[in-house]
């Protein structure tokens, strides 16, 4: 990491720290999605893409919160989902 970055990311508060990546990796998808309709691929795939990759991410960041916040089983799920 650069100083001029670990300068930055200290000025940043602890939950925008910890948000860092995911925020890194959705900046990632509407760039390739971009790309990729600029490149002429069909709108339905491009939209396939990202939405599958955010998809992913909805769930690595379920399986590292769910835990923290009390969430033990599935059936726990159900009622914030509706």
């Amino acid at each position: 990491m650069s100083l001029a970055t670990s300068k930055i990311a200290r000025l940043l508060p602890p939950s925008l720290r910890w948000l860092r990546a995911p925020l890194v990796f959705l900046a990632l998808v509407v760039v390739a999605r971009f790309v990729t309709e600029v490149a002429g691929v069909p709108p339905a795939i491009t939209r396939y893409i990202s939405g599958t990759a955010a998809l992913c991410l909805a769930a690595i960041y379920l399986g590292a919160v769910a835990p923290l916040r009390g969430v033990q089983r599935c059936t726990q799920l159900l009622l914030p989902a509706t």
